[in-house]
């Protein structure tokens, strides 16, 4: 039988110490990455939750800094500017845009890279449960999106941005610049169970485990939950 060989391709086995570095892939330290999402260039982006920050790895195969400047917070702005809390998701658009589940700012934030642009997508400021407006002025609390520590992110072939909106134990989607309900409970319970049902009618989401979702080319989406890969 035939197997496939894994070859290291960034990281220099080092683990960073701050964020900013670039660099050739296989001499920049990395911290923990922990999503991949590539573009349409050949660039393979990736966050790192505990340095708050998103990189990349070039088809030239340089760690290039994103945007992230290392400070735990939410601020918009260019690259280096920005500031996130713990991003775990991330999702690259047709056109290049790069969606990141900034996790403990409850919000999904979108970065421009060629214009140098970080800015927030959907989400308040508080976490929550309520479908709405993706983005809504302060005084709007009533009909804003609300999410809670959403931890995966990915973007279908319309453009439509998927979400799991990992402690409100559901799967969301964006589209028209609304939020909605794709699957799972309606309580906001932030940590007690919730069960959705996948076609097979046994539980899709449980507890707040749902961390991650990936859609395919038929529009199927599969999601993990505690444990176990799961779709709809």
């Amino acid at each position: 039988a035939e197997y496939a060989s894994v070859e290291t391709v960034a990281g220099s086995g080092a683990a960073a110490n701050r964020s900013g570095e670039s660099g050739k892939a296989l001499s920049t330290p990395l911290l923990h990455p922990f999503s991949l999402a590539a573009s349409p260039n050949g660039s393979i982006y990736f966050v790192e939750p505990e340095l708050h920050q998103v990189r990349k790895l070039t088809p030239e195969g340089q760690i290039v800094h994103v945007a992230g400047c290392g400070d735990i917070g939410h601020m918009d702005g260019s690259g280096s500017e920005a500031m996130f809390d713990t991003p775990h998701g991330i999702a690259v658009d047709r056109k290049g845009v790069i969606y990141v589940a900034d996790t403990g700012n409850h919000r999904i934030r979108a970065i421009v890279e060629d214009e140098d642009d970080v800015s927030t997508f959907a989400g308040w400021f508080s976490p929550g449960y309520q479908d709405g407006l993706a983005m809504a002025a302060e005084y709007q609390w009533d009909v804003a999106a609300r999410m809670t520590y959403p931890f995966g992110v990915c973007v279908d072939r319309v453009g439509n941005i998927h979400v799991a909106d990992t402690f409100n134990n559901c799967y969301r989607w964006i589209a028209l610049g609304a939020m909605v309900k794709g699957a799972g409970d309606d309580n906001f319970n932030g940590f007690f169970p919730a069960i959705a049902r996948a076609k097979d009618g046994t539980p899709l989401l449980k507890k707040r485990f749902s961390d991650s979702i990936i859609l395919n080319r038929k529009g199927y989406w599969y999601m993990h939950a505690k444990g176990e890969p799961r779709y709809v």
